[in-house]
């Protein structure tokens, strides 16, 4: 048998890193226990920086180096990120941006936040006459998540395989909180481009990542069910039919849909903390990016794990005393159909800011009824602003509710927890219910007469029939917050954390509700017909109080 030389790496007994030994372990369930590395990236490897003059668009530095056959172009590039580009269309950045971002050597700054840097690699056959780049693999990073390549070398399937038909492979991780994740990626001759998920090892990570820490046992970690219905009794203590109904049916949920449920509620910043904290701990991201790696950045930008970091950090900014920092609170008033600042102040602490006794009181509920279009109406905002160069920037801003705080937004990255009005959950209600729905301060109590609640799923499915704060009849959807439109709130939340089915007294302007009711009692129709019948009543205007017209319409249908 042919001896092995030195120049090929054990890395299961070498002194490489401890991630790049269970992914070779990895790579060698997907390509056979034989293969060995014949050649590898190092220190001390001899690389070339490309000239300015024949840099691609939107990159900003890159170098080229040789690893066997191969001829690799490693580059810094500057790609558009923002709401309406994601990185991953490799969309480049205008050149005066990569000339500015090049002079300053800004690769930390806040000045290209819809932008985003990108290591990228290619790989070209050095022996060609003509060199033709083909894109491999990318790395980057975000607050809560970083891609790193760890590994670029040839690797064949055994060593009785010449050097010289080793195919490339280069290895990326992807780590999160407690844990990493990986995708090998590899290269033939041909330039064809293959991947093999590595996801992590558990067993491991319980040995290297809990130092300092004990490790949690299977049976410390609550049942995810368990959770779901602590947290769902938490943030639907105002009504008890949607608790109940939600209980029930916890396990239907998507991610998605319990991230917002938790994010656009009312519940302090603490409290969620502590809901994504307990979520974090049900969740594997590492299975998620192995089934999907394509999908990385939403997969890990929606998750638990995610959010509990970003919440904390948000608590932590709020509580920061640095010299550089201060606080800016806002109230906000609504004067001639548009919000103005009616009052604002400077702060050394955000803690000075949120007991503040001028501005703790705007979201106190009022006893009075007389009083509450007013004062609903009124905001309190706090701003973080931090020094930066010789000029202060907003970093944070956070709204203040009844002295505490629900919300927030990181202003640098626009990653925001609040309100979402088209909150989609099912709802336990059925055609012909009246229904009251509140978001007291931000909104008036509103009673409503569900017409329709088609599957119970989509978003758009449940159609109610109410009074507007002008007295009109109106039919809208319930599940995207439109019963709030017309109060003139800055914000809102969704109608569905305080729904009730209504057993009382109806208001005067309200009764018309019940002949309605009523009508759709002796009807008899399906559900669905009855929002073609009422949904015409959006063109009509007909108000509340002209019970001959409503009858008239009625009677005519």
């Amino acid at each position: 048998m042919r001896k092995v030389d030195k120049e090929y790496y054990d890395y299961e007994t070498s002194n490489a890193s401890d991630c790049v030994q269970i992914a070779i372990k990895g790579l060698k369930k997907y390509l056979g226990s034989n293969i060995c590395v014949s050649a590898k990236l190092s220190d001390e490897q001899n690389k070339c920086n490309i000239s300015k003059d024949k840099l691609f668009a939107g990159e900003i530095s890159a170098v080229t180096y040789s690893i066997g056959a191969y001829l690799i172009r490693e580059s810094l590039m500057l790609y558009k990120d923002n709401e309406t580009v994601n990185y991953l269309e490799r969309k480049p950045a205008e050149y005066e941006i990569v000339e500015e971002f090049r002079e300053k050597n800004c690769l930390e700054g806040t000045d290209f936040v819809k932008h985003r840097i990108v290591n990228e690699i290619y790989v070209a056959n050095k022996d060609d006459s003509v060199l033709n780049w083909h894109f491999v693999c990318r790395s980057a990073k975000d607050t809560s998540w970083c891609e790193k390549i760890r590994f670029i070398g040839t690797i064949k399937k055994n060593v009785f395989v010449s050097d010289k038909n080793s195919d490339l492979f280069v290895f990326i991780t992807c780590t999160a909180q407690n844990y990493w994740s990986g995708v090998w990626y590899g290269i033939s001759s041909d330039g064809t481009i293959k991947k093999y998920p590595i996801p992590y090892d558990e067993k491991y990570l319980d040995i290297k990542h809990t130092k300092g820490r004990p490790s949690k046992s299977k049976e410390c970690v609550a049942d995810k069910n368990t959770i779901l219905e602590n947290i769902i009794s938490e943030i639907f203590i105002s009504s008890e039919e949607m608790k109940t109904y939600l209980c029930e049916h916890k396990s239907e949920f998507s991610k998605y849909q319990i991230i917002d449920m938790i994010a656009s509620s009312t519940n302090s910043l603490e409290s969620k903390l502590k809901m994504f904290e307990q979520l974090a701990e049900t969740e594997n991201l590492a299975s998620e990016i192995a089934a999907a790696p394509h999908d990385i950045d939403s997969i890990i930008g929606y998750s638990y794990s995610t959010y509990a970091v970003r919440i904390r950090k948000a608590l932590n900014e709020l509580n920061d005393k640095d010299n550089s920092s201060m606080f800016m609170s806002y109230t906000y008033k609504w004067i001639q159909n548009k919000f103005e600042v009616e009052e604002k102040k400077s702060y050394l602490s955000g803690e000075e800011a949120i007991y503040d006794t001028d501005f703790g009181s705007v979201f106190a509920p009022s006893p009075l009824k007389m009083n509450f279009s007013f004062a609903h109406r009124l905001w309190y905002i706090i701003e973080k602003v931090q020094k930066n160069s010789s000029a202060y920037i907003t970093t944070y801003q956070y709204i203040l509710k009844n002295g505490y705080i629900p919300y927030f937004q990181c202003i640098e990255d626009d990653f925001k927890v609040y309100p979402n009005p088209h909150l989609n959950l099912p709802v336990p209600f059925k055609s012909g219910d009246i229904i009251t729905v509140s978001d007291e301060p931000f909104a008036e109590k509103k009673q409503a007469l569900i017409l329709d609640t088609g599957d119970n799923n989509d978003s758009n499915c449940v159609k109610v029939l109410y009074i507007t704060n002008g007295g009109v009849l109106k039919v809208n959807s319930l599940k995207h917050g439109h019963i709030f439109e017309d109060d003139n709130a800055m914000m809102y939340t969704s109608p569905l954390y305080k729904i009730k089915k209504y057993n009382g007294e109806l208001l005067e302007n309200d009764e018309i509700l019940l002949k309605i009711q009523k009508y759709m009692e002796d009807k008899q129709y399906e559900p669905s017909e009855y929002y073609d019948i009422f949904s015409v009543l959006n063109d009509k205007g007909i108000s509340c109080d002209n019970i001959e017209k409503i009858g008239s319409f009625l009677g005519n249908r």
